[in-house]
């Protein structure tokens, strides 16, 4: 009887031993890596994604984790297409500029021409993005997962002797441009000469007078310490350089379901947090950069014939990017149409209402 009882009470005791055991390993926590050319510099962009991070570790109830990798130090943001497709980081910052030829219907996210609205055309083309299956397609084909597309602002340019208020003030220069741009000043004929340099070499071919100038992006500019090499900055305010969020399929594929529907759940509200910090953080470094105490910029407003002078011009880049992701994929002129169609849409629905964190 005493063996019998005994025997009853080791069964017991390894049967909830082996419940604690499987809630433990259910309740363990998994690491996901995020792979971002930011630095942890506090910016108010940086503290939205560390918002969604937190976010995430609560609502999976500790399960699950995201560890920031910054400034390239787990993969460059040229490389991070191929990095999240196979697995090296978990999740990562893209540029569809880079790799054109995986991401073709990706890369009309950016824009040359219209509105130099972060939220307005973050929003467009999240929008299309629901609707258009080809976009969607095209992730699954490359192995990536959504998270969500983000805007850089509008691009512009920063100069050593004098500002280029329209093309004609280039005289020749050598500028650093992206080759999207390059091809816009071939095809405008503007007299420049563009370079090819990756953005973290601005700096010292603008120390060293390689260059006389180069495109940027406001909130960048004191990250790189570009406002040490420049003088003047002149924003025509047109179009926008944008970005994507992606997690390895095969990462997504493996999370619960209830993990899965955390970070779904978080997409809409983390575009609107990306896209107002991406606002105020424009406006914060503008006003910064011109009163930085040892090396202020020089900020240069345009008139509006002014500003058409590099419209015109940039048009054409619209085209020809169109033109050159279609022998990629053959729905980048219906996707670009869709786009810009509802980047209408969105503007007129801020014009009438305001932006979403201003509506009660």
């Amino acid at each position: 009887m005493k063996n019998s009882t005994l025997h009853g009470m080791k069964t017991v005791l390894f049967l909830m031993l082996a419940l604690t055991m499987a809630s433990g390993a259910q309740a363990a926590t998994r690491t996901l890596s995020f792979a971002t050319p930011d630095s942890p510099s506090g910016t108010r962009i940086q503290k939205v994604w560390e918002w969604w991070a937190e976010q995430i570790n609560q609502q999976t109830h500790g399960t699950l984790k995201i560890k920031f990798y910054y400034m390239g130090s787990l993969v460059k943001l040229k490389d991070a297409e191929q990095a999240v497709s196979t697995g090296i980081a978990d999740i990562g910052f893209m540029s569809p500029a880079y790799t054109p030829d995986a991401l073709p219907l990706w890369y009309l996210e950016n824009t040359h021409n219209g509105p130099s609205n972060q939220y307005v055309v973050a929003k467009a083309f999240h929008d299309v993005r629901e609707r258009y299956q080809p976009l969607r397609e095209e992730e699954k084909h490359n192995n990536l997962k959504y998270i969500m597309n983000v805007s850089n602002g509008s691009q512009v340019f920063l100069s050593t002797t004098r500002p280029y208020l329209t093309p004609g003030d280039f005289k020749g220069d050598k500028v650093r441009m992206p080759g999207s741009t390059a091809k816009v000043a071939q095809l405008a004929g503007w007299d420049v000469t563009p370079v090819s340099l990756y953005f973290a070499q601005i700096y010292s071919a603008m120390s060293r007078g390689t260059i006389d100038g180069t495109t940027t992006y406001i909130p960048l500019i004191a990250s790189f310490k570009q406002n040490e090499v420049g003088k003047y900055v002149v924003e025509p305010k047109l179009g926008q350089n944008s970005n994507v969020v992606m997690m390895n399929r095969n990462t997504w594929n493996s999370l619960t379901e209830d993990q899965r529907k955390v970070i779904d759940g978080l997409e809409d509200e983390l575009l609107v947090r990306t896209a107002h910090a991406s606002m105020q953080e424009e406006a914060h470094q503008r006003e910064a950069l011109q009163n930085d105490p040892k090396y202020p910029l020089v900020f240069k407003t345009l008139s509006e014939a002014q500003r058409q002078q590099w419209a015109k011009g940039m048009a054409l880049g619209d085209k020809e990017m169109v033109k050159k992701m279609s022998r990629w994929d053959k729905h980048a002129g219906e996707l670009f149409e869709l786009y810009r169609t509802e980047i209408d849409k969105v503007a007129k629905d801020v014009a009438e209402n305001g932006y979403p964190w201003e509506r009660k």
